[in-house]
């Protein structure tokens, strides 16, 4: 650890929590793994303030590293000002508050004094060696592109393509969907009209029949043929 290295300090636990704009926002373990996964100093460090700033508030400290311990994100700070730690220190601000972009990337981690954050049932933070807590409130305010701390373009436009392939996953599975119901529905056409042509052709031998049993009836009354002779007649003349 480098010398102007705090020790590892719990900023934030598995939960859904009510933001400050009163927004539902759901944090789980692998919301922190995409949150660390996408932090990287090198490109843009992410300031410890005091509340929650809009701009162009002083940094008291910066986060050097960022990591999972169950539940609980953790964070290490470096260049953290001694003003700052003697104001903990006296207890002028306890409680520890991170701030989101809308992609769930952090903006800012801040130290809050009199206002109560979000997270209960979690102890004051400490710079100092002994096991640390924090409590948590969240703010999901968006910046305009191209400012100062905004998402990189590369990670928005991941985002917009992973959406865009679930989109059109769902509308592909849609339309599988009704080109099974359509041959479902033919096949069972299919079968009604098989079913109906045989019925009707049932029908007319069936017609048939008793119109030639009718004829040669009366054939066997004008006695132009024998009554024996009918069954043989009627076999030849329906066939």
């Amino acid at each position: 650890m480098k010398k102007d290295q705090t020790d590892w300090i719990d900023i934030c636990r598995v939960g859904t929590w009510t933001a400050s704009d009163g927004q539902k926002v759901t944090l789980t373990d692998t919301t922190f793994d995409k949150i660390i996964r996408s932090y990287d100093p090198a490109v843009r460090e992410v300031p410890l303030v005091l509340g929650h700033p809009k701009t162009d508030n002083p940094a008291f400290g910066w986060v050097a590293k960022l990591r999972r311990a169950g539940e609980i994100l953790q964070a290490q700070f470096n260049q953290v000002s001694d003003k700052l730690k003697e104001m903990v220190s006296a207890g002028m601000y306890k409680k520890i508050s991170i701030a989101l972009f809308p992609d769930m990337t952090l903006r800012h981690i801040g130290l809050l004094g009199a206002s109560q954050p979000a997270v209960s049932g979690m102890r004051n933070v400490k710079f100092n060696q002994e096991e640390t807590y924090a409590q948590i409130e969240f703010t999901t305010s968006s910046i305009k592109p191209g400012s100062p701390g905004s998402p990189k373009k590369e990670d928005s436009k991941m985002d917009e393509k992973d959406q865009k392939i679930k989109e059109l996953e769902t509308q592909l599975s849609g339309e599988k969907q009704k080109l099974v119901d359509a041959q479902v529905l033919a096949d069972q056409a299919k079968k009604d009209k098989e079913k109906s042509e045989a019925s009707l052709a049932a029908f007319q031998g069936e017609q048939r029949k008793k119109a030639v049993e009718a004829k040669i009836d009366g054939l066997v009354e004008k006695n132009n043929i024998l009554p024996a002779d009918k069954p043989a007649i009627s076999a030849i003349a329906i066939s």
